[in-house]
């Protein structure tokens, strides 16, 4: 069986072989290696579009970013020089790649910083979770453009270079917004899709080569041991990288399994013929447990005991702790009815009632946006919020007082406004109060031990672990200066070593998120400063 597949295979190479005219498309390949001013002008056009299209969320922006990108060029010749062998092109194609990739991470990291908006769209989230799909059509990607390059046929030359730059361009881009932002886990997860997809490309590109019979220019022992080497290498590192891939993508099909099962559940305990109907669903994946939104449409109200039993019934059948919380929508059997009213009698309210009925309404609303805005500067929290009118200004006048202990900038400070005049319909003034998580903790000369009071406030750390589990915490004792330097550094030590023991110990926060420092200023008081960021 194997001799028959490597005579087929061999037959294959020999018919494509005679039909490729292989010093043009060296030629082709040798021009592609050079570096030159145009191609670092398109390439830099293609990375400022495919840029703006991700904080846009526009994915036909990024496609016409791609249908400019030259990457195409230098990646085939490196496929080629790892085939045939030639160090010329393999040095100026491998030097023209790592220009290329640092210029196009740095002018995004930098143009990044200056952006007066800086949206983490979706489009950016989907380029830093790689799975093994991303390195299938990589892999393809690569295939075609050696096939386009060998065959000469302009209409596979364009779509190809499209594929490829697909696979390169915007994460390349991702990168440097991610670290424009100071945003590690983007800037590496991006960097790393780009990574994978350059390795598969290489490799399907190389595949193509050699059945279209190209090979190293002087064929001895020695140049066939190489080449198996090389190709051995390069498989060994796709092989490795795939794993975490598949690792995603499993992660990624048990999530939406787990979508689908909570949604079957919901319908069938909700989606009755004539009495109720569920409209809506979400849900929130934490550490350990699953926040589930609801709304159902019923026409008589779901008893509190039901909702109970239900949750404990998902639960049972995910594994997970569910916490439950549905919005219930009360509407008319069979539809709206003509209803004849003779004398309606109105009910007058009395002006507390309306006030009070008013301020509800409202408070439900910009809750709802504020929700979303706690999602998305997690772990900082809305600690209040309050809301003020003019009668002769068409403004709402909204101040948030916010758990953190970074300052927000102006541009955040737009944004969040923006995305509250988007949900509620109205422009806002808004206004931001920052508070520190924890205040800090103030000792007596000389003590080190953690009062009651003390470890209560810590807990606060405790449940914002519980909800980002990727917080960093930092500890600075600042000690009193009434002692000698020796012993108030002693003092500092042991009151650092004393609130780590807690956090860890009985708060069950591991060690890798915890840092301490001890300030070089001295206080008339001992202190601890606690500052919690996001790693």
């Amino acid at each position: 069986m194997y001799k028959k597949i490597k005579f087929l295979v061999k037959k294959f190479i020999e018919r494509n072989a005679s039909k490729i005219n292989h010093e043009e498309v060296i030629n082709t390949i040798v021009k592609e290696s050079e570096i030159s001013v145009g191609y670092f002008g398109f390439l830099i056009v293609a990375n400022l579009i495919a840029l703006l299209g991700l904080i846009q969320n526009s994915a036909p922006v990024i496609i016409g970013a791609m249908l400019i990108s030259p990457l195409m060029g230098p990646i085939l010749s490196f496929g080629y020089a790892f085939i045939s062998g030639e160090k010329n092109i393999w040095w100026k194609s491998i030097k023209k790649l790592i220009l290329s990739i640092f210029l196009t991470i740095v002018i995004a990291a930098i143009v990044t910083i200056f952006l007066p908006l800086k949206n983490i769209t979706s489009e950016i989230i989907s380029r830093t979770s790689p799975n093994f799909y991303d390195l299938l059509i990589a892999f393809l990607a690569g295939m075609a453009g050696a096939v386009a390059l060998c065959t000469k046929k302009n209409y596979i030359i364009i779509a190809s270079g499209v594929a490829i730059s697909t696979a390169v361009i915007p994460p390349l881009s991702v990168t440097g917004f991610g670290i424009g932002i100071g945003s590690f886990k983007i800037a590496s997860s991006s960097f790393g899709l780009f990574f994978t997809n350059a390795v598969a490309i290489i490799i399907s590109t190389c595949i193509m080569f050699l059945l279209y019979g190209f090979k190293p220019r002087t064929i001895t022992g020695a140049d066939i041991s190489a080449l198996k080497r090389r190709i051995t290498y390069l498989s060994i590192v796709l092989f490795i990288i795939s794993i975490p891939l598949m690792y995603t993508l499993y992660k990624s099909v048990t999530d939406i399994k787990l979508r689908m099962n909570i949604e079957k559940i919901l319908k069938q305990e909700f989606d009755k013929p004539g009495i109720s109907r569920l409209s809506y669903f979400n849900l929130q994946k934490k550490t350990n447990s699953i926040d589930l939104y609801a709304t159902v449409n019923t026409t008589k109200y779901i008893q509190q005991d039901n909702i109970k039993t239900l949750e404990e019934k998902i639960s049972k059948e995910i594994g997970y702790e569910v916490h439950f919380y549905i919005e219930q929508v009360k509407v008319q059997p069979g539809g709206l009815k003509e209803i004849s009213i003779k004398e309606p009698r109105i009910l007058q309210k009395t002006s507390p009632e309306i006030i009070q009925e008013s301020k509800l309404a409202i408070f439900s609303v910009v809750k709802k946006s504020i929700n979303k805005i706690e999602e998305i500067i997690s772990p900082s929290r809305v600690d209040n919020f309050s809301i003020g009118f003019q009668e002769k200004i068409p403004y709402i006048f909204l101040t948030l007082k916010i758990k953190r202990d970074t300052p927000i900038s102006e541009e955040q400070v737009q944004w969040l406004r923006k995305m509250l005049e988007t949900d509620l319909s109205t422009p806002v003034e808004l206004s931001i109060e920052i508070s520190p998580f924890v205040q800090p903790l103030v000792f007596d000369k000389g003590e080190t031990s953690i009062t009651d009071e003390m470890k209560s406030s810590l807990l606060t750390l405790r449940e914002i672990y519980k909800e980002n589990n990727q917080i960093l915490i930092i500890l600075e004792s600042i000690p009193e200066s009434v002692y000698p330097y020796k012993k108030r550094i002693k003092l500092a030590t042991e009151r650092l070593k004393n609130i780590t023991a807690i956090l860890t110990k009985e708060y069950g926060i591991p060690d890798k998120n915890i840092k301490t420092i001890i300030s070089k200023q001295a206080s008339h008081r001992a202190q601890i400063k606690i500052k919690v960021s996001v790693e």
